[in-house]
Formats: structure tokens, sequence, C-alpha cells
């Protein structure tokens, strides 16, 4: 099975804000699986596939009260796959 890495750029987030990092699977193959993080000050609050399986998505907000810290999301993706979700 040939399995491809892909990461997200990375999302700020300013101090006490949340959002979503997105890494997208080239055309024609679908995730297998992925994660995400970043800075320790984050606090991780979603990791899952997107829906259609294109892709993984992670869920952030920051906890800390002065910095911008970033969230990156990673998939690893593949060909030889097909996708049934939820």
């Amino acid at each position: 099975m040939k399995l491809v890495y892909v990461k997200s750029d990375p999302v700020t987030l300013g101090p006490g804000e949340a959002n979503t990092a997105v890494a997208e699977c080239p055309s024609g193959m679908v995730v297998v699986s992925g994660g995400g993080g970043g800075d320790p000050r984050l606090r991780l609050w979603l990791s899952r596939p997107l829906g259609d399986g294109s892709g993984w998505q992670a869920g952030a907000v920051n906890e800390d009260p002065e910095l911008d810290v970033n969230v990156e999301a990673w998939a690893l993706c593949t060909p030889d796959a097909e996708f049934e979700g939820p």
C-alpha cells in the first residue's frame, strides 16, 4: 500500500482563540490516518477525518493568555482504499 504524508499550513491562534487546521489529501487519494497538534499551550478538542475522506482536521484552543500559538493537522493518504464515512 502506498502512503503519502501531508501536512496543513500552520493556523495561528491568538490568546483564547479556537480554530481548525485541515490537511488535504492529494486528488484521487483518501485518508487512512491523521492527527494534529502544535504548541504545548494548545488544547486539542478535535482530531478526525473529513466527512468525505479527503483529509484530516484538527481543532484546538489557545489556552495561553498572552501569546499566539499555531495548530497543524497531518494526514496519511492512499490511492488504494475506498472511504466509508459515518
